[in-house]
């Protein structure tokens, strides 16, 4: 059997990637992650630490406070994210100028993107057809995988399982899911 759509509980919090990950079949969420290797995504951290696969959108203010939540473990080769970007807010090039930057000037994509979740990235950047593509590749899984809303975070756990978390951590639930990376390769 199968529910469509999203789970709340009685306070109104979206349980939704709980559910998922908790009662789909481990080889289904495998095929998911085998599926966001294959996207262009912005790559931040150490090579060799864990890593965590983040839908976001550049101009998501919770997408901006994860970026902050994430940056000092990123700084210190403790943690690894793969920034698949959409344009889940409305289309207004910055993700597309993103990955079209980041194929111009290798590592530069990055850098960007913190311009734009500290608020002083430029308004009207340049994006080519790679950048469309890129995005409307993101766009097209996001909403196949019936996502909603930015960020979702999914990531291998040391036991081989694979975890998600819709929306914005606290700062115990980041520190959970953190806790439950393998140790990188």
């Amino acid at each position: 059997h199968f529910i469509v759509g999203m789970i709340f509980d009685a306070e109104g919090r979206n349980l939704t990637a709980q559910y998922v990950t908790k009662n789909m079949p481990d080889s289904a969420l495998d095929a998911v992650v085998s599926q966001l290797e294959a996207m262009q995504y912005i790559e931040e951290g150490h090579p060799n630490a864990p890593l965590v696969y983040v839908f976001a959108d550049p101009n998501c203010p919770y997408c901006a406070k994860l970026h902050e939540m994430v940056d000092r473990d990123l700084r210190d080769g403790k943690l690894r994210i793969r920034w698949i970007l959409t344009s889940s807010l409305g289309h207004d090039g910055k993700a597309e100028a993103v990955y079209s930057l980041n194929k111009r000037m290798s590592g530069q994509g990055a850098e960007m993107l913190r311009q734009y979740y500290k608020g002083t990235g430029e308004k009207s950047p340049e994006y080519d057809e790679y950048g469309a593509k890129a995005v409307a590749e993101a766009n097209r899984y996001f909403n196949d995988m019936g996502l909603k809303g930015t960020p979702f975070l999914m990531y291998r756990t040391r036991s081989g399982s694979v975890g998600t978390h819709m929306g914005l951590p606290d700062e115990n639930t980041y520190r959970q899911i953190v806790s439950v990376l393998p140790d990188g390769k």
